[in-house]
């Protein structure tokens, strides 16, 4: 019968590390007060009920290959999960893709990469300014579709500004 052993753990050479303290000459001073932390304020976040409201029945923007289940009945606003973001907070609304449930939980909890989800959000939500373009500029929708979709795209445009 073998008798159990533990696993024997390789013997690591151990050299103590020398710690060299930095030259005066290479030391550079940066203040010569005390420095004062000042807390970022927390950035608001924008909520249109409307425009969330504004999905229902659209069709879906994020259009994952192979996911997409193209029904419109079970259509809403997803939000971003990097955007103006924080925890136990949504991003703000006009962070939000139409999205069917099928591309809203692969965005949420599917296995693909964040880059992955990162570029589809995004690739969406350039469909998403176009739809909302072509509601801002069709009179024949309801006015306040047409005011909830120009307080989202002014938004985008904003942040695309800031972020470019």
């Amino acid at each position: 019968m073998l008798r159990r052993t533990g696993f024997k753990k390789p013997q690591i050479e151990r050299k103590p590390v020398v710690y060299t303290p930095i030259p005066e000459s290479m030391r550079r001073r940066v203040s010569s007060g005390p420095v004062e932390l000042v807390a970022m304020p927390k950035t608001v976040r924008e909520e249109n009920a409307h425009y969330r409201a504004m999905a229902r029945d659209k069709d879906c923007q994020l259009l994952i290959p192979g996911v997409c289940s193209f029904d419109r009945s079970t259509v809403v606003l997803a939000h971003s999960n990097w955007h103006d973001k924080g925890a136990h907070r949504k991003a703000s609304d006009f962070w939000g893709v139409w999205g069917c449930y099928s591309c809203h939980t692969w965005l949420d909890q599917g296995a693909a990469l964040k880059a992955q989800k990162q570029v589809a959000f995004a690739y969406g939500l350039k469909r998403m300014a176009v739809e909302l373009e072509k509601i801002v500029s069709d009179p024949s929708q309801k006015a306040r579709d047409r005011e909830a979709a120009a307080w989202a795209l002014e938004r985008i445009r904003a942040a695309d500004h800031a972020l470019a």
